[in-house]
């Protein structure tokens, strides 16, 4: 029982408390990924429990492997049996065992944010509707709050959003397509209505653990609440001020209630630090004491005081990233070591730029991902088309890369045949059979069946990157990729190069075949791009640095408008709290040294702003009075009295931040509409009507 020695008391507590509920509220750096390990090495070591009768669940791909990984070095020993994964890999991997229970087949295809675009444009198509007047974008999201049964104001017919919504669900019924709310909705609706599938579960996972709780929706607590049962040994840590993911449906009244949802449940507090210095601790505890959704504590830490926080201003955006880079070059630092953090991403475009100049090495978090770039797409939709002969979206791709000759009308066509069959291979067949095809498309159509047939015959029996390397080059991609643009090849095959490699990875974590691969390749997120091994500084917006830690840290674009956000305050009236916690989220990312930057003016959009200082920068550390209870926080969209009513241009309005304020115009923002309003003490402020948390 060595590994309990390196534990602090309170850290013990949590790990030998293993009976009934618990809730461990884990600050910034307490060592909660300790806390979660060592319970489930506790739990198989000394209790005896099977890693079988074990579940642990987090947020990335990356987090899930570290924390395999620590318990079988503890253990000493592979725990194959052991499971340790994202809420959404789980539900992936319940769904190809269960969902025959919702009559559907097991070999789905996840569709990404790109083809879910893609459903939706040819669902507008066959509507009859501009693209350009219902955006992919907006009409993406309502059917995501859709999914997950939360309010929605944006402004759309109902009868309309109706048959899109049902057309888009038929077209993924159709092509055997799941998107990432349905992983989570269907999973939750199979353990609701079927008794002997949840009780099968529940009586499986005797040990549940919730990592990073207070990001949890309310469609994952009901699924948590499911697989734990009428009696759970549940342990969910997090941290309430970390709560942050509201804008994707993250409910904080998960955690503030915890103790209203489960009866007898225990507290801990890990306050202790061990990764900031106390300079640090104490100016984050600072910012963060002034929130009332909170449960109080205080970080604190046995290291040494550190270096002062330091605050500069600017006087334009181009000489603080300026600043910025020269202070990296003078540290001496390894490049890995350093990261600059935003608001927005709008913000890195300086900073590359004088990156690039200053010959400073960076790897951009967040921005386009390693699988969302064309080459990767355009391989990875032939391997879901022959996974999977409905997979429409992925065929409608492919077919074409490299030309075959097959065009709109080819596609049409075909498409004729598919929505009679349901089926790729069948449609091709039936369309060449019966001769609506004729030349080139011809040809071409038939050499891709007969490329389909080939590869699926090998699709489950060869290890992923074998199988990829032979469809390579059956395909002749790369020849296909000299001829497209010469000067782009050598980056574009490495990505190739580098996506077998991804392939050879997984094999030695147990992969076994392609349809796995690209179960693990849509379940990426952002932070499970970043490369620890490169020597360059991180850039990435603050949502994206959730969880890392640096020793020097960077937060740039301290200016009112931009942190705190200006459209997000328009948007509720808790965001403030939200925004006040995403600051403390960037201050606790620093190990030794945090800057604190704003500048005087900066280039917005192509215009030239003057924003005052971030109110963050000067908050003092007086508490809020009378904190209010967490059970009196309302729904999310609640408190917008002006909704349904008609707003007419000169109308009173009082926002919660900004106060009393005139509306001064009224104009049409695609489904929605743009409400102009001056305020007497914070000038004119543009809101979304729908938004808009005023009176």
């Amino acid at each position: 029982m060595d590994y309990l020695e390196e534990l602090n008391p309170e850290q013990r507590k949590a790990v030998e408390q293993i009976e009934g509920p618990l809730l461990v509220l884990a600050g910034a750096g307490s060592g909660k990924t300790r806390v979660i390990t060592t319970r489930i090495t506790h739990l198989i070591a000394y209790y005896g429990i099977s890693p079988y009768r074990i579940l642990a669940m987090t947020f990335t791909n990356k987090a899930a492997s570290e924390m395999k990984q620590r318990v079988e070095k503890v253990l000493g020993s592979p725990q194959p049996d052991l499971v340790i994964s994202t809420f959404h890999s789980f539900c992936a991997r319940f769904l190809r065992r269960e969902i025959g229970f919702l009559g559907r087949e097991r070999n789905f295809i996840i569709f990404d944010t790109q083809d879910q675009t893609k459903v939706l444009k040819d669902v507008l198509k066959r509507l009859k509707l501009n693209a350009k007047e219902y955006p992919a974008g907006i009409l993406r999201q309502k059917i995501s709050l859709r999914k997950n049964n939360m309010p929605d104001n944006v402004f759309l017919d109902p009868d309309l959003e109706k048959k899109i919504f049902d057309r888009y669900q038929s077209e993924l019924l159709t092509q055997n397509a799941l998107d990432f709310d349905d992983l989570l909705v269907l999973t939750n609706q199979i353990l609701e209505n079927s008794d002997e599938c949840r009780q099968r579960y529940s009586q499986r996972f005797e040990h549940i653990m919730i990592d990073e709780y207070q990001d949890t929706n309310r469609i994952q607590f009901q699924l948590i609440t499911q697989l734990a049962g009428d009696k759970p040994n549940l342990c969910v840590v997090g941290d309430e001020d970390q709560s942050i993911y509201s804008w994707r449906g993250a409910d904080i009244r998960n955690i503030l209630d915890f103790e209203n949802h489960f009866k007898d449940a225990k507290i801990i507090k890990l306050e202790q630090n061990y990764r900031s210095t106390q300079n640090i601790l104490t100016y984050a505890n600072r910012v963060i004491v002034k929130n009332k959704q909170r449960k109080p504590k205080k970080l604190w830490t046995k290291g040494s005081d550190g270096l002062p926080v330091s605050k500069r201003r600017f006087p334009r955006g181009i000489e603080e990233a300026e600043s910025i880079a020269e202070r990296i070059k003078m540290s001496g630092m390894s490049y890995r070591h350093i990261a600059v953090l935003y608001r927005v991403n709008f913000l890195s475009r300086v900073l590359e730029e004088v990156f690039r100049r200053k010959r400073i090495p960076y790897q951009l978090v967040g921005g386009l991902k390693f699988y969302d770039r064309k080459e990767i797409k355009d391989i990875l939709s032939y391997a879901r088309c022959i996974v999977n002969t409905r997979d429409w979206t992925s065929f409608s791709r492919a077919i074409n890369i490299p030309t075959r000759g097959v065009g709109s009308v080819t596609l049409d066509r075909i498409r004729f045949y598919y929505d009679q069959t349901g089926d790729i291979q069948t449609a091709m067949e039936e369309a060449l059979s019966n001769g609506v095809l004729k030349g080139r498309a011809a040809k071409g159509v038939k050499s891709f069946l007969d490329l389909v047939v080939r590869f699926r015959a090998s699709s489950s029996t060869k290890t992923p990157s074998t199988w990829m390397n032979s469809l390579l080059n059956a395909v002749e991609y790369r020849e296909h990729l000299r001829k497209e643009d010469v000067f782009t090849i050598e980056k574009r095959e490495d990505n190739i190069n580098e996506l077998i490699e991804s392939m050879r990875e997984l094999e030695k974590q147990g992969v076994k075949d392609i349809a796995e691969f690209l179960d693990f390749t849509a379940l990426i997120s952002d932070q499970d791009q970043i490369d620890d091994s490169v020597d360059k500084v991180s850039l990435m917006t603050i949502h994206a640095a959730k969880g890392l830690e640096f020793d020097t840290i960077f937060v740039m674009g301290l200016e009112e408008g931009i942190f705190p956000n200006k459209r997000a305050l328009e948007e509720n009236e808790h965001a403030l709290e939200e925004e006040r916690r995403l600051f403390y989220v960037a201050v606790t990312r620093a190990k030794n040294t945090l800057y604190l930057s704003h500048s005087k003016r900066r280039m917005t959009y192509g215009s030239y702003f003057d924003n005052p200082p971030s109110r963050f920068l000067s908050e003092k550390s007086r508490p809020p009075i009378n904190p209010i209870q967490s059970t009196s926080i309302p729904p999310k969209g609640s408190g917008q009295p002006h909704q349904g009513k008609a707003m007419l241009v000169g109308d009173t309005v009082v926002h919660p931040v900004f106060g009393k304020g005139t509306v001064l115009a009224l104009s049409p923002k695609g489904l929605d509409m743009r409400v102009t309003v001056r305020f007497s003490v914070y000038g004119t402020r543009v809101f979304l009507k729908s938004k808009a948390p005023f009176q």
